[in-house]
């Protein structure tokens, strides 16, 4: 509640492993229900560990039977859905892929502002090549980045898109589009104010 009152756009992923997917996807949903529904969430499947093409396709199906259709994206990456066998279509589960290609530096050595490590993204990696998705939707790009003082130990991402065509795949009302400009404009107004 609060991240959504303060303008953010939340969000929340159900892990999926091997065995009625259906069920994992009522468990999933009643969870997100008791957060405040889907509604202005960002929901992602992740695909990395045991499930089987079935099960994706029985989680997908029980989640937009629940959910009214709510979007989601997949999260996984050539490493595991190309691997092992698995040359799925993923599209027909969902347009949206949240794809996870790396980008391999000494963390000590690069600059912890996550805009100038974004900057260094190959603009290859918005083709994922693997599972019939023309584009990626989100590039987790490392697991090394710093925010906050973290200690190079947090997952960066980066968005190709505007931010209502993020709340697009929330299924956030309109009026949850906050104008950021205007805020920093008052913010700014407010502090010269005093």
């Amino acid at each position: 509640g609060r991240a959504r009152a303060a303008g953010l756009v939340p969000g929340a992923y159900h892990w999926i492993v091997a065995g009625n997917g259906a069920a994992q996807a009522r468990y999933f949903y009643a969870q997100i229900q008791a957060a405040g529904g889907p509604e202005g969430m960002l929901i992602q499947l992740d695909c990395e560990d045991t499930a089987t093409l079935s099960d994706v396709d029985a989680w997908a199906a029980e989640w937009r039977r629940l959910s009214s259709n709510h979007p989601f994206l997949i999260y996984s990456g050539a490493w595991w859905w190309g691997a092992a066998g698995r040359q799925w279509n993923g599209t027909h589960v969902t347009q949206y892929l949240w794809n996870s290609h790396y980008l391999t530096a000494d963390t000590d050595t690069i600059s912890d502002n996550p805009a100038e490590f974004a900057a260094r993204i190959p603009a290859s990696w918005w083709t994922p090549g693997y599972g019939g998705w023309q584009q990626t939707t989100f590039l987790q790009f490392t697991s090394k980045g710093d925010a906050g003082s973290l200690g190079n130990n947090v997952d960066l991402n980066v968005y190709r898109g505007t931010r209502e065509q993020l709340l697009a795949l929330t299924h956030a009302p309109m009026e949850a589009v906050v104008d950021y400009a205007q805020y920093d404009r008052d913010r700014v107004n407010n502090a010269s104010d005093n």
